[in-house]
């Protein structure tokens, strides 16, 4: 500035005053600078004015800009605001007087009392400010979107910073924070440049809800030991790697450190008893937690994203796990979930990719099921929706009101028999009436599933997005929800057994392309599905082909044992009896497998045979010693598919119950050249031994499957040779009578039914092969007690072989029943002891098994194996 400009203003300083204004009059009058400002007239009497117009809310877009120069272009440079201008003292700056202006400075006089709000709002290039030493308050959003701004001195006496006051002021590094401010608003210094945590005045309690939200260069931060409460949102964003939370902390608010990416370990103090919902989520690089002993409750969305994290422990006292507080944490491989967990809600482990395990303590009585019956309302999924790798879903024993019986690897409401959660591992047990909302929804590794015959109802997205490729409807089913089959792209054939049409909406097979699908209905039902929606829109409707009540046999099954009859140098008079069975588990080449163990009567030894696995219905085998798993059985084969074993190529027909002597389920032949070569039965495996493929025979010796069962369920039982679970000469047969019930019969033919029974002391044996639907087996005694009951599906197996051999002596009753007819027949039992040929030195250093092929090592009560030879031991 010229002195010639200085003189000019030091003479005008003592001209006389304007003529008296009245309160709001506005006037004009330049800085130091040459910035012409406007002023308002705050008080005439006082001689008090402010710096911008009085603002009326809301303020017209064309006053935006509150201050300008005289020529009407956006006020820029630097700008020195004086004490007094034209005879008024200014002690105020206006709300919005310099919003958006391009001011690079600012000179505040200590004559200014307060600074109105917005007031330097959008000022993206101013670079520092001189605050009035006088000043008691920063309003709210005063420097936001200052993005210059690299520090600011808070002077003495101001007690309160309003909300988003310095937010948005990027380069902001550094700030003094007076011992005199007790009050922050929210998001004080939201998205600002700090690279370390600003010194907090000593009272301060509660680090206001996003005080440092997104500050993108914050990277360390030292928590106060007086805070004891750290506000929602208050440190989300920032790139912290470390987090020391003082014990006076009793509470962590709303997403806290919500996707704070860098962050690797957090120990939550003892003091802590609540976290705030998404306190942690898309904490990526989380890998380490330490929760509070005395938490209440794991709340929504807390660790959601945190892809990192593998393990957690969950305290004991925490009584809830909320919505989604474990969702896409796709390296968590185990949980443990204390048994003071009461409540468990919906999505809580979300597309937990790597999650193997899951076991559901006793306490736990509520999945807080959302029974909303509007997909597009409806938000629910299952608490492990997306959960491909797991293979353990287990309900402790003493649970009230959930259970997983039979193993299913599944979580049944007990009273009301629903599966309301399941997993690609799941077997539905019989008995079952109805799957749940959402159960299997997101499997996308579950590529087929075997429906019980008890099913009624298939709820809401069922199986939504599941990988099946195809699904056998059973005849009971009559209601089918919203979407339960929608997504399920991977669809390429439908089985619906019902005679009647189930009742569905339109939309159940929502983008599932069932316009490139054959389903497959009773023969008498063709027409119905025909005429019905959405059934109408597949491909085609065909009748099924003797394949009713066909379910596939899992290979690899719990208690499973096959006994096969050897003949050494195909030569009849040197034969024995080997009993192949699972016992065990083992990892080859990094997969998880079991071990199947051969128990030999030719020289009374117990050798390893191989480690198996089974997935996606293809059995793997890997013989003993050898550490690569090979293809042994291919169960998704269909007639007309070829495959090549060595030079060989062979064509391959599949068939459905019957052609092969005591076995019900799909088996398939092998051709070369029209001539058979093998043949696998579902289940059970080669007709020779479980692990020979399709060229059958080993040098040396040839094997005759006898049989093959799973506990008392017989699977196959080849009924051409002596079967060495059989109960020998000593038995006797009965036949059951039929009793048609007053609900309409299953199948026409209920009345040609007959069922008969085999019994001795040892063992009582019940052929099913006429039957082809879900019974419940009960044996009671005279005095009509209940000593034996099963549900059995009667379609899946041949027979059941059952241990009587410790039932006291008297006279029993077989009852074999559905909802449509029921069987009835007696045996009696005897008490005989050891047979009297059975001496000591037969069993003396020698080995003894089980029916299961399993070595003892003395014997047993019931039947046992000793060189090949029966005992009983009663």
């Amino acid at each position: 500035m010229t002195d010639m400009k200085r003189t000019l203003l030091f003479i005008l300083a003592f001209l006389p005053m304007l003529a008296s204004a009245d309160d709001g009059d506005t006037f004009t009058e330049e800085t130091v600078e040459g910035v012409t400002l406007t002023y308002t007239v705050i008080s005439e009497s006082e001689k008090t004015c402010m710096v911008g117009e009085e603002y009326e809310w809301p303020i017209p877009t064309t006053r935006a800009y509150r201050v300008r120069k005289a020529n009407g272009s956006q006020l820029s440079g630097d700008i020195t605001i004086p004490e007094e201008a034209n005879g008024y003292r200014v002690v105020r700056i206006e709300s919005y007087a310099f919003n958006q202006a391009a001011i690079t400075s600012v000179f505040i006089p200590n004559s200014v009392e307060t600074i109105g709000i917005e007031a330097f709002t959008r000022c993206t290039e101013l670079k520092s400010v001189r605050l009035p030493l006088q000043l008691e308050s920063i309003e709210p959003w005063t420097f936001y979107c200052c993005e210059s701004l690299t520090s600011i001195d808070i002077p003495e006496g101001v007690t309160s910073i309003g909300e988003y006051a310095f937010a948005n002021c990027k380069q902001m590094k550094d700030v003094v924070i007076p011992s005199s401010v007790t009050h922050f608003g929210g998001s004080v210094f939201w998205n600002t440049g700090f690279t370390s945590l600003p010194k907090l005045p000593e009272s301060l309690t509660t680090i206001p809800n996003g005080m440092f939200y997104d500050c993108t260069q914050l990277t360390s931060i030292e928590i106060p030991q007086n805070i004891t409460r750290i506000g929602d949102t208050a440190f989300g964003r920032c790139p912290i790697s470390e987090i020391d939370i003082p014990t006076s902390v009793t509470y962590i608010g709303v997403a806290t450190f919500a996707n704070c990416k860098n962050l690797t370990n957090i120990v939550i103090p003892n003091n802590v008893t609540d976290i705030g919902f998404n306190a942690f989520l898309g904490c990526s690089n989380l890998k380490t937690v330490t929760l509070s002993n005395n938490i209440v409750g794991i709340r929504e969305g807390s660790f959601k994203e945190c892809t990192s994290l593998e393990s957690i422990v969950i305290p004991n006292g925490v009584k809830f796990i909320g919505k989604q507080a474990f969702e896409s944490c796709s390296s968590l491989s185990s949980i443990d979930i204390p048994e003071t967990v009461e409540e468990i809600s919906e999505q809580a482990f979300f597309n937990c990719s790597s999650l193997t395990q899951l076991f559901i303590p006793k306490s736990v009585v509520n999945f807080n099921i959302n029974k909303n019956d509007s997909w597009w309302q409806h938000s629910y999924r299952s608490i492990i929706y997306g959960c491909n790798s797991l293979t353990s879903l287990v309900v402790d024993k003493d649970n009230p009101v959930y259970d997983s019986r039979n193993n299913c690897n599944a979580i049944i409401e007990t009273a009301s028999n629903t599966l309301i959660v399941g997993c690609t591992t799941t077997k539905i047990p019989e008995g079952i009436i109805a799957i749940g909302l959402h159960a299997f929804d997101g499997f996308q590794n579950l590529t087929s599933i075997t429906l019980p015959q008890s099913l009624n109802i298939i709820e809401l997205g069922a199986f939504n997005g599941s990988g099946l490729h195809e699904i056998n409807i059973p005849k009971n089913v009559n209601s089918i929800g919203a979407y339960a089959f929608s997504n399920c792209t991977s669809f390429k054939g439908l089985y619906c057994y019902a005679e009647n049409v189930p009742k569905t909406e339109s939309n159940v097979f929502y983008n599932t392309n069932i316009e490139d699908i054959t389903l497959h209905v009773p023969a008498a039902s063709v027409s119905a599905y025909q005429t019905v929606e959405p059934w109408k829109n597949f491909k085609e409707i065909v009748a099924l082909k003797n394949q009713e009540n066909m379910a596939y046999h899992p290979f690899i099954e719990d208690d499973k044992v096959w006994a096969v009859k050897v003949f050494a140098d195909g030569m009849p008079t040197r034969q024995w009896i080997e009993y192949y069975y699972l016992d065990g588990d083992t990892i080859v080449n990094g997969h998880n497998a079991k071990r199947m163990l051969v128990a030999s009567g030719q020289d009374t030894s117990v050798e390893y045979v191989g480690a198996w696995y089974e997935q996606d219905k293809k059995v793997y085998f890997a013989y003993d010693r050898q550490q690569q798993f090979e293809l042994l059985y291919d169960f998704t084969l269909s007639s007309g598919d070829t495959i090549y074993e060595d030079e060989y190529m062979m064509y391959v027909v599949s068939k459905m119950f019957g052609g092969i002597s005591g076995f019900k389920g799909t088996y398939y032949v092998f051709l070369h050249n029209g001539d058979v070569m093998n043949r696998w039965l579902e289940g059970v495996g080669s007709e020779s031994y479980p692990y020979i493929n399709t060229m059958s025979g080993l040098v040396g010796r040839t094997g005759v499957l006898l049989v093959c069962k799973a506990g008392d369920e017989i699977i196959y039982y080849n009924s051409e040779e002596e079967d060495p679970f059989s109960m020998g000469a000593k038995k006797h047969r009965f036949d059951f009578t039929h009793t048609i019930k007053t609900k309409p019969r299953t199948r026409s033919e209920a009345e040609e039914q007959s069922l008969y029974g085999e019994y001795n002391d040892q063992q009582l044996g019940i052929n099913l092969d006429p039957l082809d639907e879900a019974y419940l087996v009960r044996i009671t005694n005279e005095s009509d007690k209940v000593v034996y009951e099963k549900t059995i599906n009667a379609g899946n197996i041949v027979a059941l072989n059952i241990d009587i051999s410790a039932y006291p002596e008297g006279r029993y009753t077989v009852t074999i029943e559905n909802n449509g007819e029921s069987f009835t027949g007696e045996f009696v039992t005897q008490t005989t002891g050891i047979e009297e040929n059975v001496k000591t030195e037969i069993i003396k250093n020698t080995s003894i098994y089980n029916l299961q092929g399993q070595q003892l090592n003395t014997l047993q009560r019931g039947l046992n194996i000793v060189n090949g030879r029966k005992v009983l031991v009663k």
